[in-house]
């Protein structure tokens, strides 16, 4: 287990980087992203329709967008690509609150789910259950807000959720 974790920070390293210098050269307007004095989450989830799974990867950077923490989970199933981002979302607040991460702001690359949780136009839906779950969280982290953020700006949780799906176990 520990090369796997050793394993897991070098990739962490290597996409921090690589994403940096990427994003620097090629970005013509920069991202503007909410301000952030403390931690910020980064969620995105993966989905293989071919074998029936879905993963999810959550990434925590600071103030100078250096990676503190990640992990990323393998699920059996298929779920519609919404639902799949909305357990990743419920599952990064869950351990954030777990292990007392002081979170300022959570970024997903799905607009629909942002925008779900602001306007609380709930249906009779999975999606909606997931999301009913992640409200009842946030009334334990009040301060913490929920942006979206483009494509773009999530590559590393993007990376470490496409990983997650030839896992067979977490990775954290």
């Amino acid at each position: 287990m520990i090369g796997v974790s050793i394993f897991f920070f070098k990739f962490l390293d290597v996409q921090q980087n690589h994403v940096t210098g990427s994003q620097s050269a090629t970005l013509s307007t920069p991202v503007q992203l909410p301000s952030s004095t403390g931690l910020k989450i980064f969620t995105d989830a993966a989905i293989d329709s071919v074998n029936r799974r879905h993963s999810i990867g959550v990434v925590v950077l600071d103030a100078n967008n250096a990676v503190k923490a990640g992990f990323s989970t393998p699920f059996v199933g298929l779920v519609p690509p919404a639902v799949a981002e909305a357990k990743a979302i419920f599952q990064a607040i869950q351990w954030a609150q777990m292990i007392h991460l002081p979170l300022d702001v959570l970024l997903t690359d799905c607009k629909s789910i942002v925008d779900k949780l602001t306007s609380c136009n709930w249906n009779n839906s999975v999606l909606d259950d997931v999301l009913v779950n992640v409200e009842n969280l946030l009334s334990f982290s009040p301060r913490l807000a929920i942006c979206y953020v483009h494509k773009d700006s999530n590559v590393i949780a993007h990376k470490l959720a496409k990983l997650g799906l030839g896992l067979d176990n977490e990775l954290v």
